[in-house]
This record gives structure tokens, C-alpha cells and sequence, in this order.
């Protein structure tokens, strides 16, 4: 055996090679995602090989190991597939009748399920089914509806139950609120119209071409019935059931035919709206809103029924003492609905929506589009413009921020200048239910770190596994330099990150965890930092509901008077 000798070469490494400070991997969002509870079955078991981790309690919170429940069998899918393929051909059962059948001598999967958990259609649409043998082929509606020969409307119908329509949203197949609320989705009711056909004209300044509604000739007979087929008045007629005020200029456009004739058949389809008053009552003697503190209690659903908001017609919002919100499906002229703010943005101040005298700001909510209709939150902010400012949140206003080291792990850094109050970024993470929190409270009190805040009695969210990087800010409870609020954004519970006061580029950002955070054993050293900060000899924040809030929220008094910006004061109700 022969042995070759090699020669002694030295590598110097530039920089520094000590380890990175610990931190927890993290899936990037943009927007929180509702998971609501961890899976009954656990899939691994954590710290298996740790003996200071206490095992048996946390496995109390699950039913069973996931390696021990049965597989898919591909065998049994393609049984299935062909019972269903044979039930739905030979005795036209559709797919939900199917899943409804209960016969132990007919134990078939389920085929359909909802938003979060496939069945066994999807599940197979990914793979290959063998033919089978000796017998005939069946077709099977596998997968999308059918629309041969159906109209707008069928289609519309079909389509809007897949659909979220909150402003936060706006997207088909939503795992925030249509998993929240149920897949079923109420087809939202015709909308009365609110603008006269005499204050319509005024409202439009410019002609949108030669057929322009605006230089007459429109009210003369009505084009014969060829010029418009089914499917095209079907177009027109759903148009004018949601946006019964929009201009006849953009129905043509949507609609591809001449604008006067548009607003032709638009003025004998509907008549002028009956004038109603909309009476937004500042406090109430049969209803103490908890809206008008600073966040609901509970989860709050969008009300559908029939008649008005009360007790009566069971209406959700009633009973979780809410407002309703733009997204109910209730009238816009119902007195339960959030009256909005009556700031106005030709107002000589520069702070507008962005002081107490602001109803909305005053009870930690950001100004809706939809209630608020003179600050100018339908806008974006321009801050050489007297717009609204309490609108940042909703339309992604944050900061430019970057994560580095810092002496107890990693920290956040500003990349641009921020004011006192303005919004720096939002605290992101999954949504989940108490008996979670309670759960994963476990793990954190093991390790440090703990990500989980209270957004309301029945949710929280946690950004242990998914969030962004405000999980880096660290603590700081002599020098805070922002503050953590959680506010009401277009009816829904979000947490803000603002500043406390002016921050310059590069300054790190400092939270008060608050006393509740660092919940350790006797004599222990406080350190800085939830993200990739060991709290030094003793262990993390002790789980239970008591203390699952980390970062302390700034609740304001509702109780007292605020003035709108006009000379006059209103008072708010309890």
C-alpha cells in the first residue's frame, strides 16, 4: 500500500465565525391565516430527547400519534371513485348526496370537504386511475361545476360562494373567513339605489365619448331585442342589483354597448330611490356596544336576517353587542351599523383622524371607506395633503425595517425616518383558538421564545411558525420607543405596531413586553428579545389564560366627550 503525503496549507477565514444567535424558522406572510387548532393527532413528539422537557402534560392536549392512523389506500380510492362514478350516472345522486349516504355495508369516503380539509376528489385529482375491468366507463363531475347552458346569474350565484368580498380580502377561496364562518356563503342582497337620476348627471363632468349619455338622445324608443340578447341584459340587470348608482359611463364600458343606450334601459329598469334617513344613534339605551371600547370580545360574523338589526331577529351583531359592519348583509341605513368619523379632509389641520377628537381613532379603530365619507379614507395619504391618517394599516402604510444582530440575539431596525403615532408595521401570524394557545404555550415556556398575543377572548395569533419580522423587536421596559394596539380594521382584529415617539434611520426598535412576559423563577435574570433572546437561568413566560398576552395593548377611555372638528361635542356610551 503505498501512502501519498500532502502538504500543511493554512486558511484564514475574514470576519468573525461565531455561531448565529438561536432563533425559531419562520414562514414569511403577508396577512394573518386563520389555522384555528392544531391537529388532534400529534405528528412528532417534540424534545424527545430532552429530560428537562415535560412531556406528559403536553401530550394531554392530543388524541392520538399520527403515525398510527391508517394510510390512503389507492386500492379503496379507486373502489370509491367507481361507486360514486356508478351512483351519480345510473341514479343521477350528486356528489353531495353521495357524502350524505350512511350504510355500513357502503363505507365511502367522503368526497367533498370544506376550504381546510380535502376529500377524496381532490385528493385524487393528482393521480392516475387504472381502467376497470370489464365493465363500462362513467363519466363523473369530478371537480368544477357545470355551466353549459346556464346563465350569468347561475354562474354568478355558484361562483360567489367561493368568494370573500371584505375589503381585507377581496379574493376567491379565502382561508381566513369563509373557513371561519362556514363555506357557505349568503349571496349578498340587492342593493337600493341612493342617488337620483337628475343628481347622477351633475356628478359626471366629462363626456366618455360621441354616445355619451350626457349629450341626450337617449330617451328616445328602446333598441329592438336583437341588439341586446339574454346574456346581455342578464350582465346589466346584475350590475345594476349590487351598483345601482354607478355611472351609466362605466355599465357601457363593463357592458360593451353605447352609453345612452345603457342609461336608457337603466332608467326604465329602476326607479328614483325613496329618500330615508340614516340614523346612527351616538349611544344607545338598548344596546351598550362594546365596539366603542377598545376592541369586541368576541369573533364577530357578518349578521344576515330578515328585518331590522335587534334581539328579535337574531341578529349576530346584536347579541355580541357589536356594530355591524360593512360587511353585514343588513340595510345601509341600519342604526346599528358604525356611524363612522365626521372629520373632513379640507380641515386646516394636518392631523386628521389622527387625535382623540376622531370618533374613530378614539376607539382604536381605523376610519372604514364605507362609513367615513369626508376624510378622505378612500384615499391614500399624502402627507402634502390633508387626507385621513387613520387609514395606514388597511393600506399596507408600513415602514422600511431590517433585521441585524444586536447584543442579546437579533433585533429590528429602522430604514427610514418614522413620526410619533404613524405606523412602523403589523403584527402577523397565524390566527388560533384558545385550546392551541394553551398547547403551544407549552413549548414556548420550554424554549424562551414566545410569539403569542391576545387579540380577543376567542383568537390569537401567533407567529412562532409563520409571521413577519416584527417577532424581532426587542424588549425594553426603561426605553420603550413603540408601543403595540390593537385595532378594529374594517371589522376585523388587527395588531398595529406605531411609534411612541420620532425614531431616526437605524435606531432599533424597543417594545415593553410588559411584567406579564417575563414570568420566571425566583432571582432570575431578565434578558432582552422574544426572537433569538434564551432568557438567561430560568425559563420563558408561563402558559395559561391569564398571561397569554405578551405586549401590552393601549386601551382608551370611552367614557368622555371629543369634539369632531366642527364645534361640537358628542358623547360616547359605554
Amino acid at each position: 500500500m503505498a501512502v501519498a503525503s500532502c502538504n500543511n496549507v493554512n486558511i484564514k477565514f475574514p470576519g468573525d465565525l461565531t455561531p448565529c444567535p438561536t432563533y425559531e424558522a419562520c414562514t414569511s406572510l403577508g396577512q394573518n391565516i386563520l389555522l384555528g387548532d392544531d391537529s388532534a393527532d400529534m405528528s412528532f413528539i417534540p424534545y424527545a430527547d430532552d429530560p428537562g422537557f415535560d412531556l406528559v402534560p403536553h401530550l394531554e392536549d392530543y388524541q392520538s400519534f399520527s403515525w398510527q392512523e391508517t394510510t390512503r389506500d389507492p386500492d379503496l380510492e379507486v373502489i370509491v371513485i367507481e361507486t360514486a362514478k356508478r351512483l351519480q350516472s345510473r341514479h343521477g345522486l350528486s356528489l353531495k348526496q353521495i357524502d350524505e349516504i350512511e350504510d355500513p355495508h357502503l363505507p365511502l369516503h367522503p368526497l367533498q370537504r370544506g376550504l381546510g380539509e380535502n376529500g377524496i376528489i381532490v385528493n385524487c385529482h393528482n393521480r392516475d386511475f387504472p381502467p376497470w375491468p370489464n365493465g363500462p366507463s362513467y363519466p363523473l363531475d369530478l371537480y368544477n361545476p357545470i355551466y353549459e347552458g346556464k346563465g350569468l346569474k347561475f354562474k354568478q350565484k355558484n361562483m360567489l360562494q367561493y368568494f370573500c368580498p371584505r375589503r381585507s380580502c377581496i379574493t376567491s377561496y379565502c382561508f381566513i373567513h369563509l373557513e371561519h364562518e362556514g363555506t357557505t356563503i349568503h349571496i349578498p342582497k340587492r342593493v337600493p339605489p341612493l342617488i337620483k337620476d337628475d343628481m347622477l348627471e351633475a356628478a359626471i363632468q366629462h363626456f366618455c365619448g360621441q354616445k355619451c349619455f350626457l349629450l341626450g338622445n337617449s330617451h328616445s324608443e328602446l333598441e329592438p331585442s336583437a341588439e341586446w340578447t339574454v346574456t346581455d341584459q342578464e350582465r346589466l340587470d346584475i350590475l345594476m342589483k349590487y351598483t345601482p348608482d354607478m355611472a351609466p359611463c362605466s355599465l357601457a364600458s363593463i357592458c360593451q354597448k353605447a352609453c345612452n343606450k345603457v342609461y336608457q334601459r337603466r332608467t326604465q329598469s329602476q326607479s328614483d330611490p325613496i329618500e330615508k334617513q340614516i340614523r346612527h344613534p351616538l349611544c344607545s339605551s338598548t344596546l351598550q356596544f362594546s365596539g366603542m371600547t377598545s376592541y369586541y370580545t368576541e369573533w364577530n360574523t357578518p349578521c344576515f336576517h330578515d328585518g331590522p338589526c335587534t334581539k328579535e331577529s337574531g341578529c349576530q351583531c346584536f347579541q355580541n353587542k357589536a356594530y355591524c359592519e360593512s360587511y353585514c348583509h343588513c340595510e345601509q341605513t341600519c342604526p346599528q351599523r358604525f356611524p363612522g368619523c365626521r372629520c373632513t379632509s379640507n380641515s386646516r389641520s394636518k392631523t386628521i383622524c389622527n387625535v382623540e377628537k376622531c370618533l374613530c381613532y378614539h376607539n382604536n379603530r381605523e376610519c372604514d371607506p364605507d362609513f367615513c365619507r369626508n376624510c378622505g379614507a378612500s384615499l391614500f395619504i399624502d402627507t402634502n395633503v390633508n387626507t385621513c391618517r387613520n387609514v395606514a394599516m388597511q393600506m399596507g402604510y408600513t415602514k422600511q425595517t431590517s433585521v441585524q444582530k444586536t447584543k442579546w440575539g437579533y433585533g429590528l431596525y429602522l430604514e427610514e425616518p418614522v413620526k410619533r403615532k404613524e405606523l412602523i408595521a403589523e403584527y402577523i401570524g397565524e390566527l388560533i383558538y384558545t385550546p392551541t394557545a394553551m398547547s403551544r404555550g407549552l413549548l414556548a415556556h420550554h424554549r424562551g421564545r414566545n410569539y403569542l398575543f391576545t387579540l380577543n377572548d376567542t383568537v390569537s395569533i401567533d407567529s412562532t411558525y409563520a409571521g413577519n419580522t416584527t417577532r424581532y423587536i426587542n424588549h425594553s421596559e426603561d426605553n420603550p420607543n413603540c408601543l403595540a394596539k390593537i385595532l378594529i380594521v374594517n371589522g376585523e382584529h388587527r395588531i398595529g405596531i406605531f411609534a411612541e415617539q420620532d425614531i431616526d434611520t437605524g435606531e432599533e426598535l424597543f417594545l415593553d413586553y410588559g411584567p406579564e412576559f417575563f414570568l420566571q423563577e425566583p432571582g432570575a435574570q431578565q434578558r432582552s428579545g422574544p426572537e433569538g433572546n434564551n432568557f438567561a437561568d430560568g425559563p420563558g413566560p408561563t402558559p395559561g389564560p391569564e398571561n397569554i398576552t405578551i405586549w401590552p395593548v393601549q386601551d382608551h377611555s370611552s367614557d368622555e366627550t371629543y369634539d369632531d372638528g366642527e364645534g361640537t361635542e358628542n358623547h360616547i356610551s359605554e
